[in-house]
């Protein structure tokens, strides 16, 4: 999306009143922001048993790729500072509509839309969208697990051209894997044993995981049972590679660093892993 095209809906938003109906707002505001974003659309299709989002964006080639659940703009929610908004909205039934938690009635929202329980197959999306002119948030989708991708975010003048930054990274990029981060500054925490034990559930369950170890300490490199000292300089010198912009040896350096193992599980079963050795890491 052009500046040009920014630059109009940040007009656009501007002059939408503090109370305006969900048809008003989509006609306003929310469908030439498809249109800008030069992806087919549909207008509340039927996706499924008694489900119907207001908008179902599609990929050149037709494929489903974001749901949408539109609200109407409440200048209760307007008012609400960006410190505290997305408390605010937790608690507030548009909110919790749109995104269908059943303890409001809700069963038509992005949890719904994006479930493969009442789905069609053929209309399952990765990605929703919950808006109202005011709350902005993307959902997403990885097989049976429906999550928020970002936290409830505020409009506002300063940040719609990053929300729809978002939203266009999305679009743009449907097959990522997920991440999951185990964080904490504290030592001694579980952060490797938590690590290890989710990437191994997840790999006997066919999933192709990569796990990265970034300390020092490399107590996940030694647990799946790899020596660091024996990866000390490909880091190095994957890194000049990248500095020469030889694709060609990056790739060939990643995929020697690939180590695959073979563990044995409680019931005695064996599963392959592979780790990314790098430098004194496993990853």
């Amino acid at each position: 999306m052009d500046q040009k095209d920014i630059d109009d809906l940040l007009t656009k938003w501007e002059a939408l009143p503090g109370n305006l109906a969900e048809a008003d707002l989509n006609a306003h505001f929310f469908i030439p922001l498809l249109h800008y974003l030069k992806l087919p659309f549909k207008v509340g299709p039927t996706i499924g048993s008694g489900l119907s989002p207001d908008f179902m964006v599609y990929s050149a080639d037709q494929q489903p790729i974001l749901a949408v659940e539109t609200k109407k703009r409440d200048a209760a929610i307007a008012a609400i500072p960006e410190d505290g908004f997305s408390a605010f909205c937790q608690q507030h039934p548009l909110y919790r509509n749109a995104v269908g938690y059943p303890t409001t009635g809700g069963n038509n929202g992005i949890k719904q839309y994006l479930g493969e329980k009442n789905v069609t197959q053929k209309h399952l999306a990765p990605f929703g969208l919950v808006f109202n002119g005011d709350f902005f948030q993307i959902w997403r989708r990885v097989e049976g697990l429906v999550m928020p991708l970002t936290p409830i975010q505020k409009v506002t003048q300063n940040n719609l051209p990053s929300l729809i930054g978002q939203l266009e990274y999305c679009l743009s990029r449907l097959h990522r894997g997920l991440t999951i981060s185990v964080w904490n500054q504290k030592g001694g925490v579980g952060k490797t044993t938590n690590t290890v034990n989710i990437g191994a559930t997840l790999a006997m369950r066919g999933k192709r995981v990569l796990l990265i170890d970034l300390d020092p300490q490399t107590d996940l490199t030694q647990g799946l049972g790899i020596n660091p000292d024996d990866f000390s300089d490909q880091f190095l010198s994957l890194m000049d590679q990248v500095a020469l912009k030889d694709n060609k040896q990056i790739s060939q350096i990643l995929k020697d660093l690939i180590q695959r193992k073979q563990f044995p599980t409680t019931e005695k079963k064996l599963f392959w892993a592979r780790c990314l050795t790098w430098e004194q890491g496993c990853t």
